[in-house]
């Protein structure tokens, strides 16, 4: 395993752990950022994201299961098998259907 594939395993795996109590997912043409917030305020929340991991879109697998009212959204990366769980809240997933839609579209 490189070094690179090794930081990014580690980076989801801190991220599954909910080292931040926010995260944004950013989808690009090559690559899905996931990127961590430490507020979850609705005013300067944006201000400061870091980079958690990113997952080459070509690499990507994302899976969907709810319980209850809540959706959680599996993000794989095939190249190592990690997955990131993200649980979609109903309040602050803006576009989220999209980026669903983007995501599936890659894997057909």
């Amino acid at each position: 395993m490189s070094r690179e594939e090794h930081a990014r395993e580690g980076a989801l795996a801190a991220a599954s752990r909910g080292s931040f109590p926010s995260l944004v997912l950013a989808l690009t043409p090559a690559r899905l950022h996931v990127l961590g917030r430490k507020s979850t305020g609705l005013v300067g929340g944006w201000k400061n994201l870091e980079p958690v991991a990113h997952i080459d879109r070509s690499n990507l697998s994302v899976s969907k299961k709810r319980h209850g009212t809540v959706l959680i959204i599996g993000l794989t990366d095939t190249t190592t098998g990690k997955v990131l769980e993200v649980e979609a809240q109903n309040v602050g997933g803006l576009g989220l259907k999209d980026l669903i839609g983007d995501i599936e579209g890659d894997q057909q």
